[in-house]
């Protein structure tokens, strides 16, 4: 599932910092938190995928870019962390 997802998420991510506007963010942030919820594994695939996808921007505005990125992820790790209840 978690694999499934993840190029959803990346997509997402690529249409927030493309269209630059709130909704966008929220968007890509529930996406991101949507790939830890289903299984850990896909989580740091994810990490991994979003890393590279930052690498692979071109230079421009690079600072800014990775800012965005991180507060996305910040905001997708907040959707995500009550979803992380350990289990009995």
């Amino acid at each position: 599932m978690a694999l499934t997802l993840l190029p959803l998420a990346i997509l997402a991510l690529d249409v927030a910092l493309e269209k630059r506007r709130p909704i966008y963010f929220v968007a890509a942030a529930v996406a991101l938190a949507a790939v830890p919820l289903t299984n850990w594994p896909g989580a740091i695939a994810l990490t991994f995928a979003v890393l590279a996808y930052g690498l692979a921007q071109p230079g421009a505005g690079g600072l800014r870019q990775w800012a965005l990125i991180a507060a996305i992820g910040t905001l997708g790790y907040a959707v995500a962390v009550p979803g992380f209840r350990p289990r009995p």
